[in-house]
């Protein structure tokens, strides 16, 4: 039986309609036997219902269990491309001006933003030379891949990594709103206070690459 919900209605709200009659014919035909089996739950009706990709290089650099949630978050639209640089918004016809708001030179591409920006390239370069010794790199899947180390050490850089993007794309956006950002210094400081929380756990214990993040936090890899 399917549900047509009136034309006023939420979109949302027409939006569950048609996945439950896209479920109930789904039922009614057994396209999902093969799939589900009899036994049916709702983590395999949603594996049925959501179309699967090839999985990507990146996942698991962003998704990690040590990256606070919203450093991946930001840096999964990142690696899709979708973060509304001024470039971009001004392709579309949204801004008047493409000029990065860091720098106040180039146009603000992704790569300008996270590579080339002059702010962006002091912030980086002071977080430490052992991590970004290949800063000329244009993307940060590139950058990634190009360290060499232990499974810790690569988790430890992956999540300043991500923490840097995050930290570097709210400063650009409070220039923007707030016509005011953080000196490099002020910002590194900042990235290394977020790491000493995200990493507390890892220093007081003797696994997990806890001599790498102690290593870290110490100085070694950092400020240098």
């Amino acid at each position: 039986m399917q549900v047509k919900p009136p034309a006023y209605t939420s979109w949302y709200w027409r939006k569950v309609c048609q996945i439950r009659d896209t479920f109930d014919e789904a039922l009614q035909q057994q396209l999902w036997s093969g799939h589900i089996g009899r036994e049916y739950s709702i983590a395999k009706g949603y594996e049925w219902l959501r179309e699967k990709g090839d999985k990507v290089q990146w996942s698991g650099l962003v998704w990690n269990k040590w990256s606070f949630p919203k450093h991946s978050f930001l840096v999964w639209i990142y690696q899709h491309g979708n973060l509304n640089t001024n470039a971009k918004l001004f392709s579309l016809g949204i801004r008047e001006d493409d000029t990065c708001f860091l720098c106040g030179q180039d146009r603000e591409t992704l790569e300008h933003l996270f590579f080339a920006c002059r702010y962006s390239r002091e912030v980086l370069g002071s977080t430490g030379s052992h991590l970004w010794n290949r800063i000329p790199q244009t993307n940060i899947m590139g950058l990634r891949l190009s360290r060499r180390g232990t499974k810790e050490e690569k988790g430890v850089i992956n999540v300043v990594i991500n923490a840097s993007i995050y930290l570097i794309w709210q400063q650009r956006n409070s220039c923007r709103i707030d016509e005011c950002v953080l000196r490099p210094s002020k910002l590194v400081k900042q990235l290394t206070q977020d790491m000493k929380i995200r990493f507390s756990s890892l220093i007081q214990g003797n696994g997990d690459g806890g001599d790498y993040v102690r290593k870290f936090m110490a100085g070694d890899e950092c400020n240098s």
